[in-house]
Formats: structure tokens, sequence, C-alpha cells
């Protein structure tokens, strides 16, 4: 295993309704290069008589993600956008990030974009973008040690 860096990480997604390869995500925020939401794959319930059930609850992923202003990811992202907003329909993706760090393989699958900064926040310098893709599952595998 390699040092907790996100520098050597690699993160794609496929859109196969909008581009026809896969799209290298490249130019990370400086502090917040990514992110997924707490799941609760579980619901429990406590009787009055101090029983407590549960039971397995299907859960969305979302991933969050935030590009430099001048990332050229950006243009890619505007382009789902505008082909969702065109067309009024959904474009699902898949996505994977590898972490040579943490030894592991995130592979991402059925997403469909729900959030979008449409612009740059304008400041002193342009700030980072955020986006939110919403996946079906998230798996977790470890990357094979060479």
């Amino acid at each position: 295993m390699g040092t907790l860096t996100v520098a050597n990480s690699a993160f794609t997604i496929n859109v196969p309704d909008v581009f026809a390869v896969p799209i290298i995500m490249a130019g990370y925020s400086v502090d917040d290069a990514f992110d997924t939401e707490n799941l609760a794959p579980s619901e429990a319930l406590m009787g009055v008589d101090g029983n407590l059930s549960a039971g397995y609850t299907p859960q969305m992923v979302k991933l969050k993600f935030m590009l430099q202003a001048d990332s050229p990811s950006t243009i890619f992202m505007d382009q789902w956008y505008a082909a969702l907003v065109a067309a009024k329909e959904t474009y699902f993706a898949s996505a994977t990030i590898l972490a040579p760090g943490p030894g592991k393989l995130w592979t991402f699958t059925k997403g469909t974009l729900t959030g979008i900064v449409p612009t740059a926040p304008g400041k002193k310098i342009f700030q980072p973008q955020q986006y939110e893709v919403t996946f079906q599952s998230v798996t977790a595998s470890p990357i094979p040690s060479v």
C-alpha cells in the first residue's frame, strides 16, 4: 500500500448513451475531491416490550464530487446535463474510483445526475463546482498487490 494521498486516484464515469467512451475525471478540488453520504442499510424499531426488530432496507448511494473551475471535466458534466435537459430523459452512468493508498476499487452502478452547480462560484478567483450522482449501488474490492 502507498500513502493516503488522493492525488494518485483514478476516477472514471461512463455515460454510454451520451459519450462513446468512459471519461477520466481530472482537476479535483483542492480540499474536497469526492465523498459519499452515510448509508443506513438496516432500519431498527424497538417494541414497547423492549424487543428489537430490524430489517435490511436498500439505499441509494450519493456520490458528490468537486471539480476546480478550470477542470476539463466540467465540460463533460455540462454536456451530460445539457443532454439530459434536451431529451427530458435521464441517462444512466457507472463509475469507478481506483484508490491505491487504501488499496480499494469502488465500483458504482446505475447512477443518474441528481445535482449540479451550473456555474463556478465567482469570488476573488473562480471556486470549485459541485456535482452529485446518485447510484443504485457501490461495491468495494481490494486492489491486488503487484
